[in-house]
């Protein structure tokens, strides 16, 4: 055989091949994003068991499902001591949500909140508004706690988690998000504020490290 023809041959066998390899790689790479994706995107996603997902409403409880927005009367911020300066207010703002209360006979209610585009890792609280009349200098609030007795799994996105919280707060997961089901003995206030911790600590000062009033939303009417 000719040198020339064998030459060539050889080349188009080894560049066949080495295509063949180069697209083996690139499925390969593929299929690793995409799975890092999916593993993501699961890591995302919350679970729907109780006690993180909803508790079945018993029938005859009365339900109802809130959506969660920014709060809606002007001069609350004034009221609250202020914004805060490390975030803008989008980015603070950029949170969404929704509360499913169900108000049972016995006079107890639960409420299941379902919080997204959090700050990744950071720390808020759960409120009770009894006044809601910040304008006329009556405001009144108070945490809104777990009154159940039991315990949540100890990470983000969980009620009380990490250790530290106790149960009213908690760190959003690495995704921004949280779900988890409150018990209250009695029944909720006018309404419920989300609040931001900004140096991951519960305790503080309104308009220095605490910023009231990222998600709001008005309770039922219970009468």
């Amino acid at each position: 055989m000719n040198l020339t023809k064998l030459s060539a041959i050889s080349m188009a066998c080894l560049v066949g091949m080495s295509a063949n390899s180069f697209a083996a790689n690139i499925d390969d790479q593929n299929a690793q994003t995409m799975s890092k994706r999916v593993k993501i995107n699961a890591d995302c996603q919350p679970a729907v068991h109780y006690p993180m997902g909803r508790k079945k409403a018993k029938r005859s409880s009365i339900t109802s499902t809130i959506k969660l927005l920014p709060p809606q009367g002007s001069g609350f911020r004034e009221a609250m001591g202020g914004a805060t300066s490390q975030v803008s207010m989008k980015s603070f703002h950029n949170a969404t949500g929704s509360m499913y209360v169900a108000a049972n006979r016995n006079g107890s209610t639960d409420i299941t909140f379902d919080f997204y585009g959090l700050f990744p890792m950071g720390v808020y609280s759960l409120w009770n508004v009894i006044d809601a009349n910040y304008d006329k200098g009556t405001f009144a609030d108070a945490p809104l706690p777990d009154e159940s007795g039991r315990t949540f799994p100890v990470r983000p996105g969980y009620l009380g988690a990490p250790d530290g919280y106790g149960n009213h707060g908690f760190q959003a997961n690495k995704c921004g998000s949280a779900n988890f089901t409150i018990h209250v003995n009695g029944r909720p206030g006018a309404e419920f504020l989300l609040d931001f911790h900004s140096n991951g600590f519960l305790p503080g000062v309104k308009g220095e490290t605490i910023f009231p009033g990222v998600l709001w939303g008005k309770f039922p009417d219970f009468d």
